[in-house]
């Protein structure tokens, strides 16, 4: 594990203890033990599935189940109180499908576990100006493509508030591809502020497309330990959109040429080797772009 993801790790214990308002012995317990936890050998895994496995350990130390869940359901709630603006924004853009993946990748912004802050207003602000942002990696009129071409759709979520964004995609999606049959699939269990199936729910995700979780509490899609029901639909999808950087750290080692990865660079040792900046919006299959 790089020392920049262990520090990045220890902030969210950190984080997680200001949420919770524990004193600072507490803080300082859950600190060590963290530490110890990552001074483990993890050669084998990537940090998605190490940070699961700790947050993991961490809220059963506690006994709580979701830590996160107020604050998840409060930007749902925020972002689905901007649908109908969002809308009008998409129908007045001159390429509507390339409006809606944009504004869908600006919402990956909301991320409690990443380093980087934001705010409401930033995102809010991001949606705004989305017309004139440009995609630092542009696969968009591939997938544009292939969607045309296929007849089933995976599309692996990552945030809540984000997720609400996604639902607006995927309505447009398919609107324009009416042959697709689209599935969402979120995490299977609490982890940080990723979405679940209640969350999926509560902004009517339900309604859109079928719906499915991973059966895994990774901040990621790791493939070795989602469920069968979830691997089946991973291997026999003709497409995946997958959004987010803890989907990219846990697929980009062996991803299928089929993963389309829509995310917002939050992160240097992400975005160093992909020639991106922070905050870089992007639509990538990194096969393609990692042979040129």
């Amino acid at each position: 594990m790089k020392e920049e993801c262990k520090k990045c790790n220890l902030k969210q214990v950190s984080s997680l203890s200001r949420l919770l308002d524990l004193d600072a012995q507490k803080e300082n317990e859950l600190l060590e033990f963290a530490n110890d936890y990552l001074a483990q050998d993890f050669n084998d895994k990537t940090n998605p599935e190490v940070m699961g496995d700790l947050y993991a350990r961490i809220i059963k130390s506690l006994c709580l189940d979701d830590p996160y869940e107020t604050i998840k359901s409060e930007y749902n709630q925020f972002v689905m109180e901007q649908e109908n603006a969002i809308d009008d924004i998409i129908a007045f853009g001159d390429n509507e499908f390339e409006t809606a993946l944009k504004i869908a990748i600006v919402g990956n912004l909301i991320d409690f576990s990443a380093k980087h802050r934001f705010s409401k207003e930033m995102l809010s602000e991001k949606i705004d100006r989305i017309v004139n942002s440009r995609l630092a990696l542009d696969h968009s009129d591939l997938l544009f493509k292939r969607l045309g071409a296929a007849r089933s759709l995976l599309y692996l979520g990552d945030n809540c508030g984000e997720i609400v964004l996604d639902k607006i995609f995927i309505k447009k999606i398919r609107e324009l591809f009416p042959q697709l049959q689209v599935t969402f699939a979120c995490r299977g269990f609490p982890v940080v502020n990723d979405a679940t199936m209640v969350d999926v729910k509560q902004v009517g995700l339900d309604q859109v497309c079928q719906v499915i979780d991973n059966g895994d509490s990774s901040l990621g899609t790791v493939y070795h330990r989602v469920s069968p029901s979830f691997r089946q639909l991973f291997d026999e999808a003709d497409i995946i959109i997958s959004k987010g950087q803890g989907n990219l750290e846990s697929l980009m080692a062996d991803c299928p040429e089929k993963i389309f990865f829509l995310f917002m660079v939050k992160c240097e040792l992400v975005g160093d080797p992909l020639g991106l900046e922070m905050y870089d919006i992007v639509c990538a299959n990194l096969n393609r772009h990692l042979k040129k």
